[in-house]
């Protein structure tokens, strides 16, 4: 079943949020950018992306099946911590709420996990101008099961019934306190290594082609920075692939 523009804009503040339901396009991400509304948040949802992105320009795979693609833009003068992880703080306690019979977990930086198998992701893009900070959050969460990739899960495999409308509504509203600074993100780095699907457990981060470390992972700071325990002492890394051996978690 497709999106209901008004079932969805009835949910949300129509005073701050404007809405934007389309059936095709390149990218959510990419759209919202040339939205020129007054509002003070930007929703894009699109039942297809053609040209989808992930991190590090990675491609997102984004089939009309019933999925999640949705963007979300806003601007603010205060910092806002690590917003790719408390994005995906936000992402698991709305599908939770929506089906307690779903438990996604954190991967560092920016997956969500189910299953031992990705559910999703995020994609959080900054552009500072003076001293205000304009944030695109672009998140994508496999609703449909996709049978071409056993590595991806998608949600109905543990709910039939979940309903991905009320999923996008409870993010975007948690958006609206966000562009209204109603949001203090008090315990939110405590919250998210609560959720972390490999905390305490042995990654591998790939920091590039070649290059990469093994350790224990020990968390996150303030900034949602990597603490990696190993020989060398406690390391610290704001970016890279982390992978995660499930068979031995």
């Amino acid at each position: 079943m497709k999106f209901n523009s008004l079932e969805l804009q009835g949910k949300l503040n129509s005073e701050i949020t404007n809405l934007v339901v389309l059936n095709d396009v390149d990218s959510t991400n990419t759209f919202i950018k040339s939205l020129q509304s007054k509002k003070i948040l930007d929703l894009v949802v699109a039942e297809k992306q053609s040209a989808g992105r992930g991190r590090r320009g990675n491609a997102w795979d984004s089939p009309e099946i019933g999925n999640i693609y949705m963007s979300l833009k806003f601007a603010v003068s205060r910092k806002i911590p690590a917003l790719s992880l408390v994005t995906g703080l936000i992402v698991k306690k709305a599908i939770q709420e929506v089906s307690k019979d779903i438990n996604v977990l954190l991967k560092w930086p920016n997956d969500l996990i189910l299953n031992q198998r990705k559910a999703g992701g995020i994609l959080v893009e900054i552009d500072q101008d003076n001293q205000i900070n304009n944030f695109i959050v672009g998140i994508g969460i496999n609703i449909e099961p996709d049978v071409a990739n056993d590595s991806w899960i998608g949600l109905k495999e543990i709910d039939n019934e979940v309903d991905r409308s009320k999923i996008i509504i409870k993010i975007a509203n948690a958006f609206e306190k966000i562009a209204l600074g109603k949001e203090d993100f008090n315990n939110w780095q405590s919250e998210w290594e609560k959720h972390c699907v490999h905390m305490h457990k042995k990654i591998t981060l790939n920091l590039n082609d070649s290059d990469k470390v093994e350790g224990i992972f020990e968390g996150i700071n303030h900034n949602g920075e990597m603490l990696l325990s190993n020989e060398n002492g406690i390391l610290t890394f704001n970016s890279g692939e982390c992978s995660v051996d499930y068979a031995s978690i």
